[in-house]
């Protein structure tokens, strides 16, 4: 079985027409581009270095989005550079970055985290007041929930265009943790502004179709506004690998096992119980593994966990540098997605993308009517279990590992989708389109 899984095949498409026309040169023939006017600030937390999640997928699509823009960033202090020496002023591969000097509490108790952003805020608007003219674009993230409206003001002040990106969808975000209620004050107070927001902004990006139809549901009004484009994959880095020769397997003696991995963030929306609670119950499976690569809020949780219930069948490591992403991507048989109950349409993760664009079929824990369910659903390249009943995913697991067939053409179809409808020059074509009308 290991052998037959080992390795996926990449597909290539010889007939596809170049990408010589397409929306970057029919804009660049229809614009008379110039720095003065063609000025696109990018506004985010976390940009380069950071090397994953949104701080990596920004800076991805900053330099597709340079080759009509000049590019100027205005971002934080990333926490691996905060006590290292480092510029406040900086060109990264054309594109002007000004990082935005704060001192770093735990960003992971929430009250230093609001201490964070409200200095991020503070300097983020003297910088825009300073520095925005009226013919710029703004592209500008939702997370930290602070941040778009701190720029929705500047830009008022100045008249530009924003368009904000929604990663994460709050402040339903922060009731499906616990951390608010539905029916209290700041909820409600925060719901408020949050659709005042949207009224304001020009366009808003959201990553699923799930995000969507809750936001419609909030306001209708909003579907001339809403453009859906969905996160993307890496696939000229990472692509299907043999199993039998991955590093990062051979590291922890794992090469002979069926691997369930769960990589990226362990924060406090991600089910990661439930993993465990699987590897639990599966325990005596023969040849089964978990594999969990990550850090987060649940980090610590999960190495006390299994510091008292310690199992033969669960490894976990931190995040590995960045330039190991294919490796880390084909360091299993099959991706796992968990998210907890009540995150559909509130945040739609990015690592899916790269799971395809690895080959690998995928078990998501997840809301049924979530993004995730539906694209593995109708592409047919995973299975979906509810959150809510995490171990009715064991029957699953033992059909998974007793089907190498089934587990090799998913692994096939979600390549070829990663290569033809989840590209950055797909998801830069849609930016393009927004910025342009």
């Amino acid at each position: 079985m290991e052998d037959r899984l080992g390795m996926v095949s990449v597909h290539k498409d010889s007939s596809k027409k170049s990408m010589a026309n397409n929306v970057f040169n029919s804009l660049k023939s229809k614009q008379s581009m110039n720095a003065q006017n063609n000025t696109l600030w990018v506004i985010a937390e976390s940009f380069y270095p950071e090397d994953n999640g949104t701080g990596y997928q920004l800076t991805s699509l900053a330099l597709e989005l340079s080759k009509i823009y000049a590019i100027r960033v205005i971002t934080a202090v990333p926490e691996k550079l905060s006590h290292e020496k480092y510029n406040l002023h900086e060109q990264y591969r054309g594109i002007c970055i000004r990082r935005i000097k704060v001192d770093y509490f735990d960003r992971h108790r929430l009250p230093f985290r609001f201490v964070n952003i409200l200095i991020h805020s503070f300097k983020l608007m003297v910088l825009l007041l300073k520095n925005m003219r009226r013919t710029d674009k703004v592209l500008v993230v939702g997370n930290p929930p602070t941040l778009p409206y701190i720029v929705l003001i500047a830009s008022k002040l100045i008249s530009v265009k924003v368009i904000l990106v929604l990663y994460d969808l709050y402040p339903e975000a922060l009731a499906v943790v616990d951390v608010l209620s539905t029916n209290s004050f700041t909820f409600k107070a925060l719901d408020y502004a949050a659709r005042y927001l949207f009224k304001k902004v020009y366009k808003i990006v959201v990553l699923g179709r799930d995000m969507q139809d809750l936001l419609l549901r909030k306001e209708p009004y909003l579907k001339s506004k809403i453009c859906l484009i969905p996160s993307w994959a890496e696939s000229t880095i990472i692509m299907p690998k043999n199993i039998k020769q991955n590093i990062i397997l051979k590291k922890f003696n794992l090469v002979d096992k069926f691997i369930f991995q769960y990589s990226g963030n362990l924060g406090r929306t991600h089910n990661i119980e439930a993993i465990l609670e699987l590897a639990k119950a599966s325990e005596s499976v023969k040849n089964l593994h978990f594999l969990i690569i990550g850090d987060g809020a649940k980090k610590k949780w999960l190495d006390q966990a299994l510091y008292a219930h310690p199992l033969s069948n669960v490894t976990t490591h931190t995040f590995f540098s960045n330039d190991l992403r294919c490796e880390v991507q084909n360091a299993a048989h099959i991706g796992i997605i968990s998210f907890i109950p009540g995150m559909s349409g509130i945040s739609v993760p990015s690592r899916m993308y790269n799971m395809m664009a690895a080959g690998k079929p995928i078990l998501a824990i997840v809301d049924p009517n979530s993004e995730v369910a539906m694209t593995l659903r109708e592409e047919k390249i995973g299975w979906v279990v509810p959150s809510d009943k995490p171990l009715n995913a064991l029957p699953v697991i033992l059909n998974i590992m007793g089907n190498p067939d089934m587990v090799l053409d998913m692994g096939n179809r979600a390549r070829k989708l990663a290569e033809d409808k989840y590209s950055i020059n797909n998801a830069a074509d849609k930016y393009l389109e927004i910025l342009s009308s």
